[in-house]
Parts: structure tokens; sequence; C-alpha cells
């Protein structure tokens, strides 16, 4: 009787050499964008000077004030943008890893 035959080994997914990951870089980019509007909403807020770019910022980001909720609500939009952000960069550069290698 001959041995049994093992069944071949499934292939395994080829890695990438430097894959990027998608939520690490994702939050990485949130909190900075989070720690910059925190920043310059304390900084407003403490100082009480409201620069053009303030005002800029202010009319993009409906709510965000020299106020203790206008700097909360400024560092969600921070932090949203940012991770948005980030995550499509990566997510980006993976796919075209391979394509341009």
């Amino acid at each position: 009787m001959p041995p049994k035959k093992r069944p071949a080994p499934k292939p395994k997914k080829k890695k990438k050499d430097h894959p990027m990951h998608i939520i690490s870089l994702g939050l990485a980019l949130g909190i900075l964008g989070a720690a910059i509007m925190f920043i310059s909403g304390a900084y407003a807020m403490i100082s009480g000077w409201w620069p053009q770019s303030f005002i800029l910022i202010a009319e993009w980001y409906r709510g965000f004030a020299p106020t203790p909720v206008g700097v909360l609500l400024g560092m969600i939009y921070g932090f949203l943008d940012g991770f948005v952000a980030g995550a499509l960069i990566a997510w980006l550069y993976n796919e075209l890893y391979d394509v341009v290698k």
C-alpha cells in the first residue's frame, strides 16, 4: 500500500516590504490635528488675541471659538480631519507601493 500523499500547503499571501498601517497613521495625524486646534484655541482664549487666521478657521469649523466649548469642538474637528487624512494617505501609499515598485 503506497503512503498517503499530504495535500500541498496553501501559498501564503506575500507581505509587502513596507506596509503602512492605516489606523496608526490616522490616529497619529488625528492627535496632531487635535493638539494644534487645542493650542491655537487655548492661546486665543488666554491671550484674548484672535487673529485673522483664527477667524478663517472658525468660518470653516463651525463652533470653533476662544471658549472652552469652542476649543473642544475645534479639537474634535481637528482629530476627525487628521484621522481621515492620515487614513487616506496610508491607504493610498499601500495601494501604490506595488505599482511604483
